[in-house]
């Protein structure tokens, strides 16, 4: 993903973005599709604004930010002046929010949900609940001022906002909102197994940042995961357990009031300590907390695998083509996103074939992020990507590739379809439509034409990591819902969709064996991302792998002797190949663990199970003529 430089003010909105970064628009005249019609309701404490046809989307937004006021006001123990505009977007499938105070408070949310390639978003109870509250939270540090702030402001309006401008540090600006988010919903980022793997891997590395390392986006935390947000996250956490919960909002009241003697100044004034030691004691914390939990992983034999790639980063999604071929995407932050392609190289004395990062070959141009599927012959790769059909819309729509002679098609316009899989005998693609904040899957013909929507949902639903089994009977898939992602099989002729379990883990990227007879997948149910497999016979699960940092995306090889995985470490991504070998395999345990304690020991998950219902608030929509149309000075 690539910055853009921006006019100051809007550098200053990217600070405060919940998600991955993208170019910053101009104005709202070319933001916004000018045929776009507003609607908008009025509740107590906002106005939600949203594009004609998505009132139940507009509705539970309402609902979700009332219960954003009512639980965050007391703990930031500020209000704000006016109603704040929260403005829901539908014009980009992208999983995207973020809040700015000029000239009124306003949130900016995207109606698209995360997929399974956010990991970050495992388990929560709703990632629009989530993403909501986070940017309130963004509304308030933002409020928080006083003394002769507020008396300017008062006097000169709207005009003086110190936590962006000078600026208080990025990691303490979107470490609060996810302390929020984790705090105030049944899950958030911050007690996410993924931001754990983040600092677990940096810690056990020796390569934890000092405080002017982590001040930024890109930096640290892996790539693209920001590490503003998971070590921003775990210092409140540090702080919150040290010197008390109420701290956090008292240091954003100092700063927002005195922000000429700086951040040091507020944590001075609030703890007795600058910043610099309060960090140094949060690295200390982290030392302990992590060596504690590579005991605990360690009571398992660590599993052995060789290293495909070695250079971190983004090396993601392996996959295999007929002949052994593996492919992967790739993103180094100093080159274009892509496939690379390395074929097998018998080594000498191993029944495993090797790959050679130095053989890799450019493939084609694509985000490391989102899967590949193949038909049987290995002629055609399907993907999908972002489309901007005008100046106006950037919708996901699948791609072609073609291996001969490595042309690239459109399949689809407008549809707004990802996630593609095609069948083995290459005649269909079941993809994921979006649009309007809902997910459903949907077949469509070898050519890209839609032949039929096999889902109409309602509630929320999110499907990623579509894959065919061998004999072209189910689809397996990844699914949010209710609070939980699973795994599902589907039937691809009636829609039924039949989970395997129901529980508290985040089960993603399911891969089917060539013989059907297993489903491998990555889940954290140890709390440590690992690799698992479910004997679809007896739908008995095994443990694959036991790894310090992480393992994702499993793949195995067309003669069932290798599987490849994306392997997580203190640099990033690497693929990692290890023998195919089920008869090593350990029966998993059904309780799923958690590290949500300060100590780092993964105990048993105490979450409660709670279905999202929309809140019962007072609502009414605004007359006719009166809906607001958002203004925007930036995305991020």
């Amino acid at each position: 993903m690539v910055k853009h430089h921006v006019a100051p003010v809007v550098a200053l909105a990217l600070a405060i973005g919940a998600f991955s970064a993208g170019a910053p628009s101009a104005l709202a005249a070319t933001f916004y599709d000018p045929a776009a019609r507003w609607r908008t309701i009025i509740t107590p404490h906002f106005r939600v604004n949203y594009p004609d046809g998505l009132e139940s989307q507009a509705r539970r937004a309402a609902g979700f930010a009332e219960e954003a006021h009512e639980k965050l006001v007391p703990w930031m123990k500020t209000t704000p002046q006016q109603p704040t505009e929260l403005t829901l977007l539908d014009h980009l499938d992208d999983a995207n929010g973020f809040a700015f105070p000029y000239p009124n408070n306003a949130i900016f949310i995207y109606l698209t949900s995360p997929t399974q390639d956010s990991h970050e978003y495992g388990r929560n109870e709703s990632w629009f609940k989530t993403l909501i509250m986070h940017e309130y939270l963004h509304v308030l540090h933002e409020e928080s001022v006083g003394g002769l702030v507020k008396g300017l402001n008062t006097v000169l309006g709207r005009a003086f906002f110190p936590h962006i401008a000078p600026g208080e540090p990025l990691f303490l600006l979107e470490g609060l909102a996810v302390t929020a988010e984790s705090r105030y919903t049944n899950g958030g980022r911050g007690y996410s197994s993924h931001f754990d793997m983040d600092l677990r891997s940096a810690a056990l590395a020796g390569k934890l940042p000092a405080v002017d390392q982590i001040n930024g986006f890109q930096s640290f935390g892996g790539p693209g995961s920001y590490g503003a947000y998971s070590y921003g996250a775990w210092f409140y956490k540090y702080v919150m357990t040290r010197y008390g919960a109420d701290v956090p909002p008292k240091i954003a009241e100092i700063y927002g009031s005195e922000p000429w003697f700086g951040i040091d100044g507020a944590f001075q004034k609030a703890v007795g300590r600058d910043v610099f030691q309060v960090w140094d004691e949060f690295l200390v914390w982290l030392k302990a907390r992590y060596a504690l939990q590579e005991a605990q992983i360690r009571e398992t034999p660590l599993t052995r695998f060789d290293r495909v790639t070695t250079s971190g980063k983004y090396h993601r999604h392996p996959h295999f083509l007929a002949d052994g071929t593996l492919l992967y995407g790739e993103y180094t932050g100093r080159s274009w996103s892509r496939v690379k392609s390395v074929a097998p190289s018998a080594a000498s004395g191993s029944a495993t074939p090797r790959y050679d990062e130095a053989a890799a070959k450019e493939y084609f141009a694509k985000s490391p992020l989102g899967g590949m599927s193949r038909t049987a012959d290995g002629r055609w790769i399907f993907y999908s990507r972002t489309h901007a059909p005008d100046d106006f819309h950037g919708f996901d729509e699948i791609f072609r590739f073609d291996t001969r002679d490595k042309s690239l098609v459109r399949l689809t316009e407008r549809k707004r379809a990802s996630e593609p899989a095609v069948s083995p005998d290459g005649t269909q693609i079941m993809a994921v439509l979006g649009g309007g904040g809902r997910n459903d899957l949907a077949l469509f013909d070898a050519g890209g034409t839609l032949l039929r929507k096999v889902t109409k949902n309602s509630d929320g639903t999110e499907y990623s990591g579509l894959t065919w089994s061998p004999d072209g009977r189910r689809v397996a898939l990844s699914s949010w819902k209710d609070q939980w992602r699973d795994l599902y099989l589907v039937d691809p002729a009636t829609g039924r969709q039949t989970p395997l379990w129901r529980d508290a883990a985040a089960d993603r990227n399911p891969a089917w064996t060539p013989d059907g007879k297993w489903l491998l997948f990555d889940s954290d149910r140890t709390g440590v991302p690992n690799l698992y497999a479910v004997r679809l016979a007896d739908r008995q699960v095994f443990r694959v792998t036991n790894v310090l940092g992480g393992a994702f995306e499993p793949a195995v090889s067309p003669d069932m002797r290798t599987l490849a995985f994306a392997s997580y470490g203190a640099d990033g991504y690497d693929i990692a190949t290890m023998s195919f070998r089920p008869e090593t395999w350990q029966i998993a345990s059904s309780e799923i663990r958690e590290a949500r304690d300060e100590d780092g020991r993964f105990v048993p998950v105490r979450i409660a199970e709670a279905k999202e219902a929309e809140p019962a608030i007072p609502v009414r929509l605004a007359a006719a003529g009166s809906a607001t149309v958002p203004v925007s000075a930036s995305v991020s």
